[in-house]
């Protein structure tokens, strides 16, 4: 049995009438690939703005209290983060100087641009990324991610191999040294309570660069996942910041009491 020709719809004849379609779509494609470029330029106009910011902490006030007013800056009135406005640093400062005005901004998204400007990516791997995204090629994230790893990778190794489990965790916690009785004087109480926070910080970090092994060799397939959101939010805490505070604390000049201390 012979089917009408009239029920079936020549090929040319289906692309006519979705036409109008097409090009609407073309138009926001447009449309969404220059509101990422204005947004790439609000970020890299963020960062000069934090870099000035810092500049001026560094020249108004000396000794450790530039790092206090750099942290106040952030928390108090710029409401950031003090790893997410270092983000935007390193993509200004790689991105947004020396570069000739007229220069084509790269086309993709700031995430990935952080990556590449992180002080600890490989230099080569880099340059490879950035040339494929010069040709028009699309990078993502965790390709990104692979190029601040790679150089990271070697001295992270010994941990990675052997990853901290919950029994060395509770034997990191009960070396870790118990702040003394109010008994003890301030001065004792404070160089304890800074040991602690030391210790715990050593197993945050060993259990973050588990996490984060875990993280890179995640499966492509996982990449957009629940599981790699919540990977990439602990891989992202920034335990140094935490480290350098528990630092600065017990490297304070601590007053002396009446007798106490």
């Amino acid at each position: 049995m012979k089917l009408p020709i009239s029920l079936f719809k020549r090929a040319d004849d289906v692309y006519a009438e979705n036409r109008p379609a097409r090009e609407k779509l073309r138009e926001c494609a447009a449309r969404i690939h220059a509101h990422g470029h204005r947004m790439i330029e609000d970020c890299l106009a963020i960062g000069k703005e934090l870099v000035a910011a810092r500049e001026i902490t560094r020249g108004a006030w000396q000794g450790g209290s530039q790092e206090g007013e750099w942290r106040n800056f952030l928390a108090e009135q710029v409401k950031m983060p003090r790893r997410q406005a270092q983000r935007f640093i390193d993509v200004y400062e790689k991105y947004g100087t020396g570069v000739p005005r007229g220069t084509p901004l790269p086309d993709t998204s700031f995430r990935v641009l952080a990556e590449l400007a992180a002080p600890e990516a490989d230099p080569e791997v880099v340059a490879e990324l950035e040339e494929k995204i010069a040709k028009g090629e699309r990078v993502t994230v965790r390709q990104a991610t692979r190029a601040k790893k790679s150089k990271a990778t070697s001295a992270r190794r010994d941990c990675v191999e052997q990853p901290v489990h919950r029994e060395q965790v509770a034997d990191l916690k009960q070396s870790t040294p118990t702040p003394k009785s109010k008994g003890a004087s301030r001065a004792a109480r404070w160089a304890d309570a800074c040991a602690s926070a030391s210790a715990a910080l050593e197993c945050l970090v060993e259990l973050q660069g588990d996490y984060s092994a875990w993280r890179e060799n995640l499966p492509e397939n996982f990449a957009a996942s629940v599981v790699a959101d919540k990977l990439d939010v602990i891989t992202e805490i920034d335990l140094q910041s935490a480290i350098d505070i528990v630092n600065e604390a017990a490297g304070a000049d601590l007053p002396m009491g009446f007798g106490r201390d």
